[in-house]
């Protein structure tokens, strides 16, 4: 596995990661530092986080030539985050409660996480900016500074998959003839409950789909992602998703 990750790397690297740098991508970088930058093996486009995650701060001397940080892109690097976040929790969830609907999520964030790790491994498509051909609207570059395979989008598969698997559970609990009152405990996912009114669905739903569904965006407008990346993610999050959510029933 570490060697099929390490190929795979190599191939979807940016032209940083391939030292020494081959003189033709020099060769067509017509700024010094940029070319200093990218010899050095450093990423023109700011600081890799983890969890594949891009803080869009490009290097002192790239004023006018990467595009600079902003609001929204700092907004989109807290919600790269927030999943790692919401991981963490359902981990939390099942060691605590130990029920059957918080081991049915568990198994579906590691099931679906694994498939789209292999595929990315076998896809083997670059984020953007890797070969530094990405541009905006006013001629600055920016990418994605991670070295591993983008396609398809890991949070985009994460959040679209986790919010149907949500979505389902809770509409599957609704009552309508218990008297509807808004309670904050119904935010958690998963609750000890067997039934839910319509006013506490539509809490959940807003809440939960607040926290996750603009993922996939906030991945593009971070450019981790390409649009097509983080499309085919939430495809794939939609349809294991709804696949878990059937299916388990019957395991579980």
């Amino acid at each position: 596995a570490t060697t099929a990750a390490a190929a795979a790397a190599a191939t979807c690297g940016g032209v940083w990661e391939h030292q020494p740098v081959d003189p033709a991508v020099l060769d067509r970088l017509n700024d010094t530092t940029l070319r200093a930058v990218v010899e050095a093996g450093e990423c023109p486009f700011g600081t890799l986080l983890p969890f594949s995650i891009t803080w869009p701060t490009p290097p002192e001397g790239l004023e006018g030539v990467v595009a600079p940080n902003s609001a929204l892109r700092v907004l989109c690097v807290l919600y790269g985050f927030m999943l790692p976040a919401v991981g963490m929790y359902i981990v939390v969830d099942f060691v605590v409660r130990r029920g059957t609907r918080q081991l049915a999520v568990l198994l579906y964030v590691i099931l679906s996480g694994l498939l789209n790790k292999v595929l990315k491994l076998t896809i083997e498509q670059g984020r953007p900016g890797h070969s530094l051909e990405m541009r905006d609207d006013e001629g600055l570059l920016y990418g994605s500074c991670a070295a591993t395979c983008g396609m398809p989008s890991g949070h985009s598969t994460f959040a679209v998959g986790l919010a149907v698997v949500l979505f389902i559970d809770v509409a599957r609990r609704v009552d309508a003839t218990v008297p509807s009152e808004v309670t904050f405990k119904w935010l958690a996912p998963f609750a000890n409950t067997s039934k839910v009114t319509r006013s506490e669905l539509q809490t959940y739903c807003l809440f939960w789909g607040v926290i996750l569904l603009p993922t996939p965006m906030s991945r593009v407008v971070l450019a981790d992602h390409t649009p097509g990346q983080a499309a085919w993610g939430s495809i794939l999050g939609l349809v294991t998703g709804w696949v878990w959510a059937v299916g388990s029933r019957w395991v579980l």
